[in-house]
Formats: C-alpha cells, sequence, structure tokens
C-alpha cells in the first residue's frame, strides 16, 4: 500500500460536499478578470480566437486534468499562454476554477493537498507545500502500558451515628492497618467506607521508536483574483488543506489538526523515561472493620465495611482496626515524550474526513 492510499481513501466523505458546491472553499468570487463561467470559445470552435483551443463544460484541458501546450495552468501565478491574463482572469482556460478567500490570515497559506512522501502532486497544485512527518498515535506514541498495580494500601473513613439505622452521625475516624483511639462514646451503628491510600504501576513503551509518517502537501494557490487564491475545486480523492508554522489552532473551517515535524526525525527511539503511570483506579478496597475495648485488646465485634451496620444497641470501643486485602485496579498510561526534540514544526489543519 502506498503511504498516502489511506489518507486519500479519508477524503471521500469531504469531497461528496466540495464536488458540485465548493462548500469547502467558501463563497464563489470571480476572478478580476472573468466570471468564471463558460464563454463562447468554450463551445464553439469558430467563435474561438485565432490560436486558441475550445474548452468543454467551461475549462480547459489542464482545467480537466492535464495541462496543453501553451495553455494557461491555473494555479502557477504565471500568464503561460500570453494573453495577458493570469489564472482565474482566464475565464477561456480557466472556467473550472473559483477565488476562494480561506485563509485566517497572511501566516497561513493553502490550499492544499496532502500525498504520501513519494506521490506526484496532482494537477491543478502543482507547487510543493510544507513536508514531513506525522506522529501515528500522537497521544502516546513511545505505546506506554502499565503493569498491574503493586504496593497498593487501603484506608477507611469510619464514621458513626447515634442512630441505628446510620441516619445521624456523630463523629468520623480515619481507619488505617494501625489501630485508631475511639473517643468512648456511644454509638448504635456505624459505616466504613473504603478508600485507596497508596499504589503504582510500573510503565514500560512498548515501541522501540515512535512510529512516524511521511507525508508531503502539494499547493494548489493560482493569481488572478480580487481576493483570495485562484483554486481548484477538490476531486473525489482529496480533503482540502492549509498550513501556518508553529503550533497554532485550527478553524471551523478546518478543523482537522496534524503537526508536522521534520522528516527523517531525529532520534525518534523510546526511552523508559517516556512513560509513566497515573495512580491506580478502579482498586477494590472492601475489607473489614474490627472495634477493641483498648488498642491492642480482644476484638469486641467486627463489621465488613461498604453498608451500614446495626450494631445492637449503644456501643463504645477503645480502638478501630481495618483489615483490606485489595483486589484489580489498573493504571492508565502517561506519555512523557519531549515532542521539542523534533525541531520546529508546522501546522497542519484540513476538513473533516482527513
Amino acid at each position: 500500500m502506498r503511504p498516502g492510499s489511506a489518507i486519500r481513501r479519508s477524503a471521500v466523505g469531504l469531497a461528496a460536499v466540495l464536488v458540485g458546491c465548493f462548500g469547502e472553499f467558501g463563497e464563489y468570487q470571480t476572478g478580476s478578470g472573468g466570471s468564471g463561467a463558460a464563454g463562447p470559445c468554450d463551445q464553439d470552435e469558430e467563435a474561438c480566437p485565432e490560436g486558441a483551443a475550445p474548452s468543454v463544460g467551461g475549462s480547459s484541458a489542464q482545467g480537466s486534468g492535464g495541462a496543453a501546450d501553451d495553455a494557461e495552468l491555473c494555479t502557477n501565478r504565471n500568464d503561460d499562454d500570453d494573453d495577458g491574463l493570469i489564472d482565474c482572469e482566464d475565464a477561456n482556460d480557466c472556467g473550472g476554477f473559483v477565488c476562494v478567500s480561506l485563509l485566517p490570515d497572511p501566516q497561513w497559506i493553502g490550499p492544499l493537498v496532502v500525498r504520501g512522501a513519494d506521490d506526484a502532486c496532482p494537477a491543478g497544485y502543482p507547487d510543493a507545500g510544507p513536508a514531513g512527518a506525522v506522529l501515528a498515535d500522537a497521544a502516546n506514541p513511545c505505546g506506554c502500558t502499565c503493569g498491574q498495580p503493586t504496593n497498593v494500601s487501603c484506608q477507611a473513613l469510619l464514621t458513626l451515628y447515634e442512630d441505628n439505622q446510620c441516619v445521624e452521625p456523630s463523629e468520623s475516624i480515619d481507619l488505617q492497618a494501625t489501630c485508631a483511639a475511639g473517643s468512648g462514646a456511644p454509638f448504635a451503628s456505624a459505616k466504613a467506607t473504603p478508600q485507596l491510600l497508596t499504589g503504582s504501576c510500573d510503565a514500560s513503551p512498548t515501541n522501540p521508536a515512535i512510529p512516524f509518517e511521511s507525508l508531503k502537501t502539494c499547493l494548489g494557490a493560482g493569481a488572478g483574483c480580487e481576493e483570495g487564491v485562484c483554486a481548484r475545486p477538490t476531486g473525489p480523492d482529496e480533503v482540502v488543506c492549509i498550513a501556518a508554522m508553529g503550533d497554532q489552532p485550527c478553524t471551523a473551517r478546518f478543523p482537522t489538526k496534524k503537526v508536522l515535524y521534520p522528516s527523517p526525525p531525529t532520534d525518534p527511539s523510546c526511552s523508559q523515561a517516556d512513560c509513566s503511570c497515573g495512580a491506580p483506579a478502579g482498586v477494590d478496597c472492601v475489607g473489614n472493620v474490627s472495634l477493641f475495648d483498648v488498642c491492642g485488646g480482644t476484638s469486641q465485634l467486627g463489621f465488613a465495611s461498604g453498608g451500614c451496620a446495626d450494631l445492637g444497641g449503644p456501643t463504645s470501643f477503645g480502638g478501630a482496626l481495618f483489615a483490606a486485602t485489595p483486589k484489580a485496579g489498573s493504571c492508565a498510561p502517561i506519555s512523557n515524550v519531549d515532542l521539542t526534540r523534533f525541531g520546529e514544526i508546522t501546522t497542519l489543519c484540513c476538513g473533516p474526513g482527513f
């Protein structure tokens, strides 16, 4: 499979909107030398000036995909056929092209189409735009994974109630693996809410090197417009993009963001330092509470954590202990890859479907 084939296949949904209505380009604008509609030379060879060739459907041979000798190349900002009209000004040769204003400000360039690094640029997009490499997985470029939680310990918040249905709380005590002293005040019910106290997971990268995909962009920005640039409407395998140096926000018209890094990237290898893990989550800390006359003494009674325990009447204690055997749980991987090490970036913003 060629490097650019997956990119091109993803564009079909957007192109269905573009063909016929130029929706991604915005409002149609005329060039300063014509309306872009078919003229008499477009259909009638006898109406053509001497030396000019009739076009089909208002566009020349170049406008439909290839360039004829001495025909106007509609996106190269030159007067190729020496008729004094450049690109969109030349309605005879460039009737299938449109003037579009799609750039947020002068630092952006476009319109661009994306191709694999070794693919040829299509007709209508003759110039080389920004090229580089994109991350195959920008969120987790080294494929960081986390092992099972280790060194896990739990605690419980013990709440004591005056009634036997855990409605009227009287006091609360934090219980851990060591005995906590009680106040000695009587209570009728209790509830222990377990919580994770400590724990960690070991992180490791699964990719020996950060996977990049090399690509290039092709620019089709002609002249001859009162505003904007002269551009060819996209075909069924194209998604239109714009680009600017540095880390830039994308616009509503071009919402899909890709970051281009210099290609080939310098030192894309992954190391242990590129990965870490978040705190364990989903750990089952259910355990049991034991109440004592005094810490270190004989247990008076016990109950499981989680629900309300009716102790059968007023009860007091001098010490309490929570014991749990943590189960399950996992840690979320965190990527620590310093992407700035790959050099200056270019922001590529593309229409939906990229």
